[in-house]
């Protein structure tokens, strides 16, 4: 299992945040639906409330800030190794990292903006990227989870304010992060009435799906919700076959 080197992670002295001060991160995929032997993007992505906190002696508010590491589950079946570790360019300090091979942690990172740097805003922002190789081996039902632990660190006025997930004195509580990717059955996406073939018949499929919340059906483009954007992702599927993943997950 590949593994990127330790990076010594942004902490910040700090001050307790105003009422209505707040941070989040996530981790993201195109779908949570894989394929064995596939190569998949992560990214981790914070989101922060500032409580309508202004500049201050560290620059303009917003994020500073981040450093952490993602793991995968331990008991999983499912070997995962990750790989091709880039950062936003909006966080010039970029990233350090090597490969290692032991144990479950995939990726350790970090990385931050000088003073002289713009706003990174309270607007979410991509803060890494990596690649995943799926083990060619994995069998339908497989699934795997990562999970992201570590701090950002907030510009806030005079401060600078630090969310971790497992915070120090003086941190906040950054929430935790996890992400479960599992092996699809193979059905093509727009296939929405599961009978191995995409047609018209299938438009009418995801209508009904639509009306009634039915997320496995209705959720063509994988991203976790049954809306609008799946009726135009089955449009270009529909249209374009090979667009289509074939990724989705079986429809019991």
């Amino acid at each position: 299992m590949i593994r990127i080197a330790s990076v010594r992670s942004l902490v910040g002295l700090v001050a307790l945040p105003a009422a209505g001060q707040s941070a989040t991160v996530a981790l993201t995929a195109p779908s949570t639906f894989v394929s064995a032997g596939e190569r998949v993007t992560v990214s981790l992505v914070a989101d922060f409330d500032g409580g309508g906190a202004g500049p201050g002696v560290f620059g303009p508010a917003g994020l500073y800030g981040f450093g952490g590491s993602i793991s995968t589950s331990e008991s999983s079946d499912l070997e995962a190794t990750g790989s091709a570790v880039s950062v936003s360019p909006l966080l010039p300090l970029g990233v350090a990292a090597e490969a290692l091979n032991s144990g479950f942690e995939l990726v350790r990172t970090a990385g931050g903006r000088t003073l002289a740097d713009g706003a990174l805003g309270f607007a979410p922002q991509p803060l890494a990227m990596f690649e995943l190789q799926i083990d060619a081996n994995a069998s339908e039902g497989d699934s795997i989870t990562l999970s992201f632990a570590g701090a950002v660190v907030l510009a806030l006025a005079d401060d600078l304010s630090t969310y971790s997930t497992s915070p120090g004195i003086n941190q906040q509580q950054l929430g935790s992060a996890s992400l479960t990717l599992t092996i699809g059955g193979g059905r093509l996406c727009a296939d929405v009435n599961n009978d191995d073939a995409v047609n018209s018949s299938d438009f009418f499929a995801w209508v009904t799906a639509f009306g009634a919340e039915d997320l496995v059906p209705c959720d063509v483009n994988s991203d976790g919700s049954c809306t609008s954007s799946d009726f135009f992702a089955w449009v270009t599927f529909f249209g374009n076959p090979l667009a289509d993943p074939g990724n989705c997950p079986p429809i019991s």
